[in-house]
């Protein structure tokens, strides 16, 4: 068992303009919450430190509020967290009871199978929201070019979940759209685009400071990489046409399209955030960091 770290604060952001990141707390209640993540780092510190009193300091509480939060718990469980033993020759110990390290394995296990089951239902959220704009929300023109706004669920993900979260889920999700909207011959080439765009678009906005410079930065990085360049060679293998005839409506497109897809994300996105919704999902980084 290891302390949670907390990740680092920059002081020198107004903390009107840090980034939200989703969060979600478990917690064990009765009548009353007796359990949490702030007593079960207690629990964690203690085991470590056999001290009670070096886990209050490091948690910038009082020797009194310490036991105060560890009887409350106990009256709850019917059983005892902390055996303490004080002064002698070779001084005072505190150490954990059998129960004790039992509840906090059981209780790291339940935390990190509910944070996996928010990440879940977050993208089977966004998952149906992608394949809803996927069908009404987007315009062929011609059989090489595409217009649509089924990306944006996607990169909600990538903001929210990360590089690896979002390539998963990008890779799925090209499956599935292509199967309820068929649109020309399956390739994967176009699945690995979805991915590989996703992961990039993760590096660039995962536990980042949302701007609209690093939007522009980000689309602009992936439209030349995946959208111009791969998806036109793949394109061109499909269809048999040179890859000098597609190019140039290819990239008029995504050029016109590069700061609208861009706005339309950064608005979005801090609109979301003002609403408060994102702190309904947990992100899997910081759980990751705190372990």
């Amino acid at each position: 068992m290891s302390r949670r770290q907390k990740p680092a604060i920059d002081s020198s952001i107004p903390p009107a303009d840090l980034p939200l990141r989703p969060s979600v707390r478990f917690r064990l209640a009765k009548n009353d919450t007796f359990f949490g993540p702030g007593v079960a780092e207690f629990l964690i510190l203690v085991d470590q430190s056999n001290s009670m009193q070096t886990a209050c300091k490091e948690m910038e509480m009082s020797y009194s509020k310490g036991w105060k939060i560890i009887k409350k718990a106990e009256n709850y469980l019917g059983y005892s967290l902390i055996e303490s033993k004080s002064g002698g020759a070779s001084g005072g110990f505190s150490h954990l009871t059998p129960e004790a390290k039992e509840l906090l394995t059981r209780y790291q296990g339940m935390e990190k199978e509910l944070k996996a089951v928010t990440t879940l239902a977050a993208c089977a959220m966004f998952a149906a929201l992608a394949m809803i704009l996927n069908q009404v929300a987007s315009i062929d023109i011609g059989p090489y070019v595409r217009i649509g706004f089924s990306g944006i669920p996607n990169r909600l993900v990538d903001y929210l979940f990360g590089p690896v979260t979002g390539c998963l889920f990008s890779g799925i999700l090209d499956v599935v759209k292509y199967f309820l909207k068929p649109s020309g011959p399956f390739f994967f080439g176009f699945t690995f685009n979805a991915m590989l765009a996703s992961f990039m678009y993760g590096c660039f906005y995962y536990r980042k400071k949302l701007t609209i410079k690093r939007v522009l930065a980000a689309k602009f990085i992936v439209m030349l990489t995946v959208n111009v360049l791969l998806n036109t060679l793949w394109i061109s293998m499909l269809y048999g046409k040179g890859i000098m005839v597609l190019l140039p409506a290819r990239a008029l497109k995504n050029l016109i399209m590069w700061p609208i897809d861009s706005i339309i994300f950064y608005s979005l996105t801090k609109l979301i955030e003002q609403t408060g919704v994102f702190r309904m999902f947990h992100a899997r980084t910081a759980a990751q960091a705190q372990r």
